[in-house]
C-alpha cells in the first residue's frame, strides 16, 4: 500500500532504522538496499522537489533575499577531515539526503556527540551557505512532516553539490569541533557546468531514453563491473525488441569480458553490436563507430593487432564522415588505440605520435584534465617511452598518470594498479631496488582486490619479475638488485601461488 510522499519524510525523520538505512544504502551504493526502499527515495525526492518551487516562490527559504546559513553536526574520521582540509576550493558532492538546521545549536549538539569522539572520529560543524543568485538542485524546510519540528530542518536531495570554501581545523583537544565552510553550488556555476556538459555529451546515450542503460554505463565507468553486469541482462529481457537497447547492453557484456579476461567473449558480444548498429536504421554512425572501436579493443587484447587496426581504421573513417576533421574529441579513442596496435608491433615511433595526437585533442577540445582518459594517455606515452629508452620521459609521465589516478580513481581501480606496476617497471629498470619493490607490492594489492586469480593481468604481472631480471642484466645493476628480486619471488609470487593452489 502506497502512503503517500508526506509519510515517506514522516517516516524518514523518526530515530529508528529507517533514515540511517537509507543513507548507508546510498553513501555505500548497496544496490539491494536501494531497490528494496525505492519507493520511499522516490517519494521523498518528489516532495522535496515540490516544496522547493512553493517555498520559494513564497519567500520562505530566502528572506529579504538574503543568502541564508545552515548547520550540520557530525563525526567522521581523521582521513576525510585531512581530505576535505586539503581541497579547499574544490567540490564535494552527498549521495545521501543531508539534513540540516537553521540553528547552529543543533548542528554544534551532534557535533560533540561523545560516544561517536570516543569511538576516534572527529568532530565536525558544518556552516552551509544557501545562496538566492542562481538555481540549485531541490531542498526544503521539512519541519511540517517532522517529528522533531523543533529543529528547523533542512533536508537536502540526493546528489547535492557544495564547494569547500575553508576549514578551520580543531588544532587542540579543548576546540569544540573543526569548522568547515561550505557554499551550495547552483547549476550556473562554471566548474559544474563544465563537467555535467561533458558528460551529457560524451557518456549519456541519447540514440534511445533507456536511463537503466545509460545508469549500468555510468557504472561501467565507476569500475562497478558485477554491479553493472546485473543489469544488462534485465535490461535486455524487459526491451527485447528494442535493438539499439540490446546493443548497448552487448556492448557492456564486451566491456566487462574484456575487463575480465575473456577475450573471446569481448569479441562475440562487440561483434553483435556490431551488427545491430550496421543494420539499424536510421543509422547512428558515432556509434556505430564506438562499437567498431571497442570491437577492435577486444581483438587487441587478444593479440590479434592486425585485426584490431582494421576495425579501428573503420572507426575512424565512420567518425571522419560525420565530424569532416580529425581533431573532434571522439577520434582520441582511435589515435589511442592505433598507438596501442604500433606499439605491439615494435613500430614506436608511430606508436608516440599517436599518442600525443590523442592528448593534443583532449587538450584542444577542453575535455577536464581531471577526467580519468588522461590517466590513460599519460600511461600510454610512458610506456612507449620506456621501450624507446628515455627514461626521464618514462617518469615524468607516469608520475602524471599515477598523480591524476590517485586523485579521481577509487584505490582498487585497475588502472591505478597499471600506473603502480609502470612505475614499478621503469623504478627496476634504472635500478632504484626500494621504489621498484614498494610499487610491485602495490600493483599486486590492487590486482588482488579486482581480478580474479586466473585473470591474465596476473599472469603479466608474474611475468614482469623475468622483465625486471632482463632490465637489471642489460643495465649492469649492482649484485645488491638480486636480494630484491628474490624478496618479490618470497613475498609476491609464492603467496600468490599458495592463494591459486587454495583455491
Amino acid at each position: 500500500m502506497h502512503l503517500g510522499a508526506e509519510f515517506a519524510l514522516w517516516w524518514y525523520s523518526k530515530e529508528n532504522f529507517f533514515f540511517s538505512s537509507v543513507n548507508k544504502a546510498l553513501r555505500t551504493f548497496d544496490r539491494d538496499t536501494i531497490l528494496a526502499f525505492r519507493v520511499f527515495i522516490r517519494d521523498i525526492g518528489e516532495l522535496l522537489h515540490q516544496d522547493f518551487l512553493l517555498q520559494r516562490d513564497q519567500g520562505k527559504l530566502w528572506e529579504n533575499g538574503e543568502d541564508i546559513f545552515v548547520y550540520r553536526g557530525q563525526t567522521i574520521s581523521p582521513d576525510v577531515l585531512n581530505w576535505i582540509s586539503g581541497n579547499e576550493d574544490e567540490l564535494v558532492s552527498f549521495t545521501n539526503f543531508v539534513s540540516t538546521s537553521r540553528k547552529r545549536e543543533v548542528g554544534t549538539f551532534f557535533a560533540e556527540s561523545t560516544q561517536a569522539i570516543s569511538q576516534g572520529l572527529e568532530p565536525a560543524l558544518f556552516e552551509m551557505r544557501l545562496s538566492t543568485r542562481q538555481p540549485t538542485k531541490p531542498f526544503a524546510d521539512v519541519s511540517m512532516y517532522s517529528q522533531f519540528s523543533n529543529e528547523d530542518e533542512i533536508l537536502f536531495i540526493i546528489g547535492i553539490i557544495f564547494r569547500i570554501d575553508k576549514v578551520i581545523k580543531r588544532e587542540k583537544p579543548e576546540m569544540p569541533y573543526t569548522l568547515v565552510r561550505l557554499s551550495l553550488i547552483g547549476n550556473a556555476d562554471y566548474d559544474m557546468r563544465e563537467v555535467v556538459d561533458h558528460l551529457k555529451a560524451t557518456r549519456i546515450n541519447a540514440t534511445f531514453n533507456n536511463q537503466l542503460a545509460n545508469f549500468a554505463s555510468i557504472l561501467e565507468e565507476m569500475s562497478e563491473y558485477g554491479k553493472a553486469e546485473c543489469y544488462y541482462p534485465k535490461l535486455m529481457n524487459q526491451i527485447s525488441n528494442d535493438k539499439s537497447v540490446r546493443a548497448a547492453c552487448l556492448d557492456g557484456h564486451g566491456t566487462i569480458a574484456l575487463r575480465n579476461g575473456k577475450y573471446a567473449d569481448a569479441i562475440m558480444y562487440e561483434t553483435e553490436a556490431v551488427e545491430i548498429y550496421e543494420n539499424h536504421e536510421p543509422r547512428d554512425l558515432l556509434h556505430l563507430a564506438k562499437k567498431y572501436n571497442n570491437l577492435g579493443m577486444a581483438y587487441g587484447a587478444s593479440g590479434n593487432s592486425s585485426t584490431a587496426r582494421f576495425h579501428f581504421q573503420r572507426s575512424n573513417e565512420l567518425k571522419y564522415s560525420l565530424f569532416h576533421n580529425d581533431r573532434h574529441i571522439d577520434m582520441a579513442d582511435t589515435f589511442d588505440n592505433f598507438g596501442n596496435c604500433y606499439e605491439i608491433e615494435n613500430d614506436f615511433d608511430q606508436a608516440e605520435e599517436n599518442f600525443h595526437r590523442a592528448l593534443a585533442i583532449r587538450i584542444g577540445n577542453n575535455m577536464p584534465r581531471r577526467h580519468p582518459d588522461f590517466v590513460k594517455n599519460y600511461m600510454s606515452l610512458g610506456n612507449v617511452y620506456g621501450n624507446k629508452k628515455m627514461f626521464e620521459q618514462v617518469v615524468l609521465y607516469h608520475q602524471k598518470a599515477l598523480d591524476l589516478a590517485r586523485d579521481v580513481l577509487p584505490f582498487d581501480h585497475p588502472l591505478l594498479g597499471v600506473c603502480y606496476n609502470n612505475l614499478r617497471e621503469n623504478y627496476a629498470s634504472m635500478c632504484n631496488d626500494d621504489k621498484a619493490k614498494d610499487y610491485f607490492d602495490k600493483a599486486l594489492k590492487v590486482y588482488r582486490c579486482t581480478y580474479d586469480t586466473d585473470h591474465p593481468e596476473i599472469k603479466r604481472t608474474q611475468d614482469n619479475i623475468t622483465k625486471i631480471v632482463n632490465a637489471l642484466s642489460d643495465y649492469y645493476c649492482s649484485p645488491s638488485a638480486i636480494s630484491v628480486i628474490i624478496s618479490i619471488i618470497i613475498s609476491v609470487i609464492l603467496p600468490l601461488y599458495t592463494y591459486m593452489l587454495c583455491e
